[in-house]
């Protein structure tokens, strides 16, 4: 990375995973000078900063996860490959699934809900 970068972003690959706006524009901004976003979320149509995109050569990648790239990650997790114990906020027992549901609406505190089985 060049000194011409410097104060330009901070990471090379920036996934988007909530399907929010906010999340895709946070991205933007800490992507490095010819990063890659991956956009996974789902959360409908959204505005892309695309003056940022095109002044960054920020390459843009669509990504179905429920696709085989589904099956790769459950298979890491299993391995111990990847963590992602701290993106869970909530667990609820199967009895409590209404509460859980309940939680998954307040965004301030929650980010992933599991229901355990």
């Amino acid at each position: 990375l060049s000194s011409l970068n410097v104060g330009k972003g901070q990471v090379d690959v920036h996934f988007e995973c909530l399907g929010s706006e906010i999340a895709l524009r946070s991205g933007v901004v800490a992507l490095r000078p010819k990063g890659r976003l991956i956009q996974l979320g789902l959360g409908g149509d959204m505005s892309i900063p695309m003056q940022a995109l095109t002044a960054k050569e920020i390459t843009l990648k669509g990504s179905f996860r429920f696709h085989e790239e589904f099956l790769t990650a459950v298979q890491m997790m299993q391995q111990g490959l990847i963590d992602v114990r701290s993106f869970v906020t909530h667990s609820f027992p199967l009895t409590q699934a209404l509460e859980a549901f309940e939680a998954v609406m307040d965004r301030d505190t929650t980010l992933k809900v599991q229901i355990m089985f």
